[in-house]
C-alpha cells in the first residue's frame, strides 16, 4: 500500500478505514507493506509508537520523504500558462519529484501487486509498470477543490478586482486539474471509488475498469450496544451531537448550515433550556463572525477528544448537516455502530444511498428542514430507538471491515488476473 502519512490506528474517518483493510489482509494471509510518504501536509513525525501500531497490525512500514518540486511558480498569466500546457510540472511538481523515490521502493519489494489509496498517492504510482496497480480513491483532487471554492469561498458580490481575478484562478485551475486527474486515474490497472457518483464521474470521462468499492469503519458500538446505551447516566436535556473537526473542506461545507440555519431555527421549534448542542472536534478554525457561539449555554464547544464512544452513547440525536457532494460520511456510519438517530443533510445519500428519511434516519434539503427534523426526533423517544436500530442494521449488512476486506480481496484478485506486463522490444542489429 502507498499512502500519505501513517494511519493512526484508534481513529476514526479514514485512518480507520486504512487500518481496518490492512489488519484485514493480514488476517487473511496476506503480506502487508505500507509505504508511507511524509511531509506534505505538516504531518507529524513517525513517532515509534505509530510504527510499534503498524508492526503490531503485522504490517510492514517503509517511510519516504515528500519531494518538493524543484520550482513552482505560482501566481500571473505565466502560472494560467503552465497549468493547462504543463500540468504535471505545475499542479503535481512534487508529486512526481517523489515518485521515483516511491517507484523503487515498490520494485524493491516486488510485490504481486501495489494499493494507492487517495489523490496523492494516486500520482506516486503512475510510474509503475511491472506489478499491477489498484487505486482506490476517496475523491479526485479537482473535486475536492471545486468543493472548497463552492462552499468556503467568499461570494463574488464585493468582492474587489484583484480578488475577483484570484477567483478566476482558482476555478481554471479546477478545469486544468480535472484534465490532470483523467489522466491520473487512466493509469492504474484497475480504480475504485467509494461512492456511486464518482463513479459515474469517471464513466464519463472514459475511464474503464472503474469499480465501486463502500467505505467501512470497526464497530464502536459492539454486540452490546443497546445495554450500553441504556447504562450512560445522563439528564433530561435533549443532548445533539456534531462531530468532526471544523477545518475539513467537507466539514467546513456544513458551518453555514448549522451555524447561521439549523441553530437560530431550532430556538424557535424547542424550549430553552431543553436541549443542548456538543460540538466534538477541532474548532480553532471557526469563523470569526460565528465566534459568539462560544458563548451560548446550548451550544458546548468541546473540543477534540481521544475515544468518541461515549459521545455516541449519549448522544440522543446525531447531526451531521454536511452538504458538500462528495463521498461517504464516515461519522454516519460511526453513529449507526452506536445505535444512533441520525439526522442528517439530503446530500449524504451520495455517499450512502442506503439512507432513507423515516426508515434509518431523518433528512433534509435545507436548514430549516434538518431544524424541523431534529425537533421532531427530540420529542419522539421511540421513533429515535426505531431509527438508531434500523441504522445499526445498515452498518452491519454493508460497511463493516470484515466485508470491506471481502470485497478488497475480490478487487485485488481481479486487478493481478487482468494485468498484462509491458513488454520492451529491443532493436535487432541487421
Amino acid at each position: 500500500m502507498v499512502l500519505t502519512g501513517v494511519p493512526r490506528f484508534g481513529l476514526g474517518g479514514g485512518a480507520d478505514r486504512i487500518s481496518g483493510l490492512m489488519r484485514g489482509l493480514v488476517g487473511r494471509g496476506h503480506d502487508v507493506h505500507l509505504i508511507s510518504v511524509v511531509g506534505k501536509h505538516a504531518n507529524r513525525p513517525v513517532s515509534q509508537a505509530m510504527r510499534d501500531a503498524v508492526a503490531k497490525a503485522g504490517v510492514r512500514l517503509r517511510v519516504l520523504d515528500y519531494q518538493p518540486a524543484p520550482d513552482r511558480a505560482v501566481g500571473g498569466l505565466s502560472h494560467l500558462w503552465r497549468i493547462f500546457v504543463e500540468p504535471e510540472r505545475s499542479l503535481a511538481g512534487s508529486e512526481a519529484a517523489t515518485r521515483p523515490a516511491v517507484t523503487e521502493a515498490v520494485r524493491s519489494i516486488a510485490p504481486d501487486c501495489v494499493m494507492s489509496f487517495s489523490p496523492d498517492p494516486l500520482v506516486f504510482v503512475q510510474d509503475i509498470d511491472f506489478c499491477p496497480v489498484f487505486a482506490l480513491m476517496s475523491e479526485t483532487m479537482h473535486l475536492n477543490m471545486a468543493t472548497s471554492l463552492e462552499y468556503t469561498a467568499a461570494p463574488l458580490h464585493g468582492l474587489k478586482l484583484h480578488a475577483r481575478l484570484r477567483r478566476l484562478r482558482q476555478q481554471l485551475e479546477v478545469i486544468a486539474r480535472q484534465r490532470l486527474d483523467v489522466k491520473h486515474c487512466a493509469g492504474p490497472t484497475r480504480i475504485a471509488f467509494s461512492a456511486p457518483h464518482y463513479v459515474a464521474w469517471a464513466k464519463r470521462h472514459g475511464l474503464g475498469r472503474v469499480s465501486l468499492f463502500s467505505t467501512s469503519t470497526h464497530d464502536g458500538g459492539g454486540l452490546d450496544w443497546r445495554a450500553r446505551r441504556a447504562a450512560i447516566q445522563k439528564d433530561d436535556k435533549t443532548r445533539i451531537l456534531c462531530i468532526g473537526h471544523l477545518h475539513s473542506t467537507n466539514n467546513a461545507s456544513g458551518i453555514g448550515v448549522l451555524f447561521e440555519e439549523v441553530i437560530p431555527a431550532l430556538k424557535t421549534r424547542m424550549r430553552p433550556g431543553s436541549y443542548e448542542i456538543h460540538i466534538v472536534g477541532d474548532h480553532a478554525r471557526l469563523p470569526k463572525h460565528l465566534k459568539h457561539w462560544t458563548t451560548s449555554q446550548d451550544v458546548i464547544f468541546r473540543g477534540a477528544v481521544q475515544r468518541p464512544d461515549e459521545e455516541f452513547l449519549k448522544a440522543d440525536i446525531l447531526l451531521v448537516t454536511v452538504p458538500a457532494k462528495t463521498g461517504p460520511r464516515t461519522r454516519i456510519l460511526s453513529g449507526f455502530t452506536y445505535g444512533c438517530c441520525v439526522v442528517a443533510h439530503r446530500n449524504n445519500t451520495l455517499g450512502i444511498p442506503e439512507l432513507e428519511h423515516g426508515v434509518n434516519c431523518l433528512l433534509g434539503r435545507t436548514g430549516q428542514e434538518l431544524a424541523d427534523a431534529v425537533a421532531q426526533a427530540a420529542g419522539d423517544a421511540a421513533l429515535r430507538a426505531r431509527l438508531g436500530a434500523a441504522g445499526r442494521e445498515v452498518f452491519k449488512n454493508r460497511y463493516t471491515h470484515d466485508i470491506a476486506v471481502e470485497e478488497l480481496e475480490r478487487l485485488l484478485h481481479e486487478t493481478i488476473a487482468g494485468w498484462s506486463p509491458v513488454i520492451t522490444l529491443e532493436p535487432v542489429e541487421a
